[in-house]
């Protein structure tokens, strides 16, 4: 679990014994509210395959977070 941030590491162990069913909806509403406190700090955006298509930071690290908790 290298690489693995603090929130993903507090996350899998509050829910270590939780059930698939309790697991995805904490997981999306966690994610969310990660996502949601880095845009109220304000933050940096980007573009994956055109000027339109932009990708924040905050939608990075929700994706990590998930990925993370996913693969643990």
């Amino acid at each position: 679990m290298a690489g693995m941030s603090d929130l993903a590491h507090a996350f899998i162990a509050d829910l270590e014994h939780a059930e698939d069913r309790e697991l995805a909806p904490a997981l999306v509403e966690t994610a969310g509210e990660l996502a949601l406190s880095m845009r109220n700090r304000g933050l940096e955006t980007s573009q994956k395959t055109s000027v339109s298509d932009v990708v924040t930071e905050a939608d990075t690290a929700a994706e990590k977070f998930v990925a993370d908790v996913l693969a643990a």
